[in-house]
């Protein structure tokens, strides 16, 4: 009997460790989630070096946003996803729910509230999840993961006229079907601040596809049009739904997270994602810290981002000079338009120039340059 008991014992200890480490192969509430911006290409991210090594330790030099996984609960659209654990909010008014399950994390959908929609907010919903990365990977095993995300949106949503929905039409559908392949593995390790982890490369290949239809009230059926394309949209619109071409994560074995992640869109990466749950954000030393303010593109064509980083939420004045002090462009900035902002400033001429940041109080925040370019 005391050897029954024994077994038992030890079968159940055994039990509850494999389930404990099952549990936190994925993220929980609490684990940091860090967003760096950047249009470098892919191989200024990833230093092989001898004996399988990947060092990343560089990464603290680029611009990054820390943000963290709460619970679905205290984000501002759960209702929208019931089946959420987790949800990330980013300071430009964009939530993503996700949840785990299999040993897997999964985005259920996002939502963007966007100023050029009455009801202020677009959402995003995958009619499957979208598996964002697989916590028990087995080396040498081919995946293929197939998804479909769908955005409906009705002419009276708009404040101002827009030409993407025919004359005829009053509803619009984008559907964007999406293959997911060609999944590759390789063993490395990974450095970072002086640590190494054990880790897993997945390398991604992302096929995506678009459909556009169009409906009018009386009618019971989409009808498709041809002529369409993304680019035709407005940009936060092209962003929520634009696909990458590829990513590649680097999964380690010691924390199954994704703990590094990067997309590649077109050639560049479009950004890229750090998480650990044991690194602080000092021991980031990360130059978004304290009140930071950031151009992007910088120099640009014309079109860039303004990024308030940590800035209270309030009105500013976004001015521009050239350096002789005469100025040449004054654009106000309101709460409503969040801290990440697109600017055009294609009207300015091919040089350099200065811009300042000014709150309600008429102080000068920020003063930085900026250069406009040609192609």
């Amino acid at each position: 009997m005391k050897k029954i008991f024994l077994f038992y014992f030890i079968v159940s200890f055994i039990s509850d460790v494999i389930s404990q480490d099952f549990k936190r192969s994925l993220p929980r509430v609490g684990d940091l989630h860090y967003t760096c911006k950047t249009t470098d290409s892919p191989e200024l991210f990833l230093f092989k070096k001898n004996n399988d090594v990947w060092n990343f330790n560089f990464i603290s030099s680029y611009f990054c946003l820390n943000e963290s996984y709460e619970n679905a609960s205290k984000g501002k659209h759960f209702s929208k996803f019931p089946k959420a654990e987790f949800v990330i909010k980013s300071s430009n008014n964009f939530e993503e729910y996700f949840s785990n399950k299999s040993a897997s994390l999964y985005s259920l959908g996002k939502v963007l509230e966007v100023g050029f929609l009455k009801s202020n907010q677009l959402v995003i919903n995958y009619t499957q999840p979208k598996r964002i990365f697989k916590g028990d990977i087995m080396a040498d095993k081919s995946i293929t993961n197939v998804y479909t995300l769908q955005c409906k949106i009705a002419r009276n949503d708009f404040i101002t006229p827009v030409n993407i929905i025919p004359e005829k039409a009053d509803s619009l559908m984008i559907e964007v079907f999406l293959n997911e392949s060609n999944f590759k593995y390789d063993e490395g390790i990974l450095l970072f601040n002086a640590s190494s982890r054990h880790t897993q490369r997945q390398e991604i290949s992302i096929e995506a596809k678009y459909k556009f239809s169009v409906k009018n009230n009386q009618a019971k059926n989409w009808r498709e049009l041809a002529s369409v394309s993304l680019k035709d949209f407005p940009t936060e619109l092209q962003d929520l739904l634009k696909q990458p071409d590829s990513r590649v994560a680097f999964v380690s074995n010691e924390y199954k997270g994704a703990t590094i992640t990067y997309n590649v869109t077109n050639g560049k990466v479009s950004d890229l994602i750090f998480q650990d749950s044991e690194l602080s954000i000092s021991s980031l030393n990360l130059s978004a810290q304290g009140s930071y303010v950031l151009a992007l593109p910088n120099p640009s064509f014309g079109e860039t981002t303004l990024y308030l980083l940590n800035l209270p939420f309030d009105n500013y004045i976004f001015e521009v000079t050239n350096l002789v002090g005469k100025k040449v462009l004054t654009k106000k900035l309101e709460k409503k338009d969040g801290k990440e902002i697109q600017l055009d400033l294609t009207t300015l001429k091919k040089g350099t120039y200065i811009y300042r940041i000014i709150n309600s109080k008429g102080e000068k925040l920020v003063t930085k340059r900026l250069v406009i370019t040609s192609i």
